[in-house]
């Protein structure tokens, strides 16, 4: 009976080990649904102090939170590997947490930053941008068209608010 015990409870600890520790995997969707803001970006310059691992970008487009960004804004990255940003300029796609006048911070440590895959650039109507974390999965990947999903979904967003706010408005005369 002892031995049926000591069984039992070694395999339910082997379940829980494994089923604990097991899948890392992070999905669009998770990343999407943390951050407040997406945007497409350009690189502007690294800072000269490599230890505050911050960047600047140049905001080309969004494609969740504010849509009128159109400036420079200083992103905090702890957990890349600045080398890989170089000194020049490309297109890159990032995934923040933004409060208002400080330095804009990633929303998911290893799954905040992308690099377009220049390869597929040329030609390509569904260009993919690849994962820039070197702790991350590089093989995780965003197409275009999810980023246009993505896009279309936070619009729809936007406008079922407004009509809320409209229509709460307009029935209960309340200044929201």
């Amino acid at each position: 009976m002892k031995k049926i015990v000591c069984i039992i409870l070694l395999l339910a600890s082997l379940a829980v080990l494994f089923g604990c520790g097991g899948n890392n995997a992070v999905t669009l969707e998770e990343i999407a649904n943390e951050s407040t803001d997406i945007v497409r970006a350009n690189l502007v310059s690294r800072q000269a102090d490599t230890s505050t691992n911050n960047i600047q970008i140049a905001i080309q487009g969004a494609y969740k939170g504010s849509l009128q960004y159109r400036d420079i804004i200083e992103v905090r990255l702890p957990y890349y590997d600045l080398d890989i940003f170089g000194q020049w300029t490309f297109y890159l796609l990032f995934f923040l947490n933004i409060t208002e006048g400080e330095v804009a911070e990633l929303a998911f440590a290893n799954y905040s930053v992308y690099l377009l895959d220049m390869c597929e650039r040329v030609g390509s109507h569904n260009f993919t941008f690849i994962n820039a974390s070197p702790a991350g999965y590089p093989s995780f990947t965003i197409e275009y068209q999810e980023l246009m999903g993505l896009w279309r979904n936070h619009m729809q967003e936007i406008y079922d608010t407004s009509v809320l706010v409209s229509t709460l408005r307009r029935f209960f005369l309340i200044d929201i």
